[in-house]
């Protein structure tokens, strides 16, 4: 089996499935079942900390739920020092 690390833009996956029943998603299982001859060693999400918009005051919140969910995961390590511009 190859040891994979595998990196995720979380902006550019939320911009994507946001649409879908897919919000959450369990990016371990997602990697698992994408790449199933890779050992999964990390997964490395990478974001930006959300600030409220004047027509949605929850965007912070739901962002800090699902960030909190993702912290489940053992394989997962959540990179959110990205800033965010509107």
């Amino acid at each position: 089996m190859l040891r994979t690390n595998v990196y995720i833009d979380g902006f550019n996956l939320y911009y994507a499935i946001r649409k879908t029943p897919f919000k959450w998603l369990n990016l371990s299982a997602l990697c698992s079942r994408l790449l199933p001859t890779h050992s999964i060693q990390k997964i490395k999400y990478f974001t930006a900390i959300v600030i409220a918009l004047p027509h949605d005051l929850n965007v912070p919140l739901r962002q800090a739920i699902y960030l909190r969910a993702l912290r489940t995961l053992s394989d997962l390590e959540i990179h959110d020092e990205g800033h965010f511009v509107q």
